[in-house]
């Protein structure tokens, strides 16, 4: 009984799965089954001079499909589909009977203010289900002469229970001008204290691609230089010895008025924001981007090194071009202009480094003792000498002392401070070291770094300390533990008899 009724319920369940399945699909609007969608995601276009006039010569194809729409319901699902353009472009319908273009249609769009059209469902052919519109760049004249590739973003929105899919479509317009360049005339040069050289940042025009008409105007922009470190450069006269910042600047920059924003004796404001941005800025008339206008060329600066206010060291000075926009267009509306290498300014100096050393070099010393050394600055400028830095060899428990201060080991290093004298006398001591035999050695050695000072480094660059190991104790303390230790054992095994008798 159980049996039966149980295989009629399940009879009963399955009848009525079926009767749900054959009223489903007899409803209309199916959302899932239905979609529409751009056939590919991208596409790209060389630009030409048919784009720019907005004539529908070999122009850009986008093709929209409708998946899963019967004949009955074409008018109220694809009547609701939209195209909606990011920036100005002309569109074309294509025709669904008689595959034409049909009327251009300007859709002057941009980012803040996309513009729309409507696909209409007589836009899509019957048979495929496809409809197209073409599209020509159309570029007001305003950018004629950019020189950035552009990318125009189709978006597709449609009305409720209907999917999209693709619904962005982005068309890449390669643009073919030649863009300006900015470089220096010399990539890199020395300059010795004193001397001064003339350099050139050189703008060379772009140019329009074949058969693109010419801008109607030049152009002015703006370039600009950044100097590596402020505190190296200054902007006018070298200062005098003993004046103000002489012994903080070693490069100055005298710059042309007729090329460069500010004038050839700066003010003081403009000195002072110089040393604070380490930037340098000129405006240059780049002419039409067809070649027609000779004005674009050199901005002339000069670069002097002032004398005697590098010391005995030979700095170098970076100056690079900066990536702007070379015309006044608003924000992004051009392509960065390319730029050549910085230009490296080595300034030789014309004075002789001091040479260092220690004296003496190599010492012996008892464990526990102490023992000096000097490390001498010698030269004309040996005053000038400001850290140095050593490097720590060896294994020996020894402290370095200068001037009763412990000198720390960073890293295997340490640090001299020889700014207020030419000198700096070292005190090496040796501490007690358990793992040091008596008649055993080992030694430490500090050693002058390359490249750690300007200074020459001389033949003694180097102090090491050999420490000697001693275990010996003293005679009578010895003695007068062991009759201590005596005593002690005596006065206990006398208590210990006394108790036990």
């Amino acid at each position: 009984m159980n049996g039966a009724r149980s295989t009629y319920m399940r009879k009963g369940y399955l009848l009525t799965a079926l009767a749900a399945a054959v009223l489903l699909a007899a409803s209309p609007g199916i959302a899932s089954a239905q979609s529409v969608g751009f056939v590919g995601s991208s596409g790209s276009v060389a630009e030409t001079a048919s784009m720019e006039s907005g004539a529908f010569e070999a122009p850009h194809r986008i093709t929209i499909s409708a998946t899963g729409v019967p004949a009955s319901q074409r008018m109220t699902i694809l009547d609701g589909v939209t195209l909606t353009v990011n920036a100005p472009v002309r569109v074309a319908k294509i025709s669904a009977t008689t595959g034409q273009p049909a009327a251009a249609a300007a859709a002057d769009g941009s980012p803040a203010t996309p513009a729309q059209i409507e696909i209409l469902a007589a836009d899509f052919n019957a048979s495929t289900n496809e409809a197209s519109i073409l599209v020509v760049q159309g570029e007001d004249g305003s950018k004629d002469d950019n020189w950035r590739d552009e990318r125009i973003r189709f978006t597709l929105t449609a009305g409720a229970g209907i999917s999209i899919s693709p619904n962005v479509y982005t068309l890449t317009v390669n643009d073919v001008d030649v863009a300006p360049v900015a470089k220096f005339n010399a990539p890199s040069f020395t300059l010795t204290e004193g001397s001064e050289r003339a350099v050139a940042l050189d703008i060379t025009e772009g140019s329009r691609g074949a058969g693109i008409p010419a801008a109607a105007a030049a152009s002015t922009g703006m370039v600009t230089i950044s100097v590596s470190n402020s505190n190296m450069v200054t902007l006018g006269m070298c200062p005098a010895p003993g004046g103000a910042g002489y012994n903080t600047t070693a490069v100055r920059f005298a710059l042309d008025a007729d090329d460069w924003e500010v004038d050839a004796t700066p003010t003081e404001a403009q000195i002072g924001a110089f040393r604070r941005t380490g930037r340098l800025q000129t405006t240059r008339s780049v002419g039409d981007l067809a070649g027609t206008d000779a004005a674009s060329g050199m901005a002339n600066f000069t670069v002097e090194a002032c004398g005697d206010m590098a010391g005995f060291t030979d700095p170098m000075v970076t100056v690079t071009i900066m990536s702007t926009n070379l015309v006044e267009q608003p924000p992004g509306a051009r392509g960065d202009i390319p730029v050549g290498s910085p230009l490296m300014i080595t300034i030789d100096s014309d004075e002789a480094a001091p040479t260092l050393s220690f004296s003496p070099t190599d010492v012996y010393v008892d464990e526990g003792g102490s023992v000096g050394t000097v490390l001498l600055a010698e030269g004309m400028n040996a005053t000038e000498v400001g850290m140095v830095k050593l490097a720590v060899e060896g294994d020996a428990m020894v402290s370095l002392m200068h001037e009763d201060t412990m000198l720390e080991e960073m890293d295997g290093y340490v640090y001299v401070d020889m700014a207020n004298n030419n000198s700096a006398r070292l005190t090496a001591m040796s501490h007690s070291d358990p793992d040091l035999m008596d008649g055993d050695t080992k030694y430490k050695a500090w050693k002058l770094m390359e490249g750690s000072t300007d200074a020459n480094i001389g033949e003694g660059y180097w102090f090491r300390v050999d420490v000697m190991g001693s275990t010996a104790v003293p005679a009578l303390p010895l003695v007068g533990q062991l009759l201590l230790a005596l005593f002690l054992m005596a006065g206990g095994s006398r208590l210990y008899r006394r108790r036990r008798g």
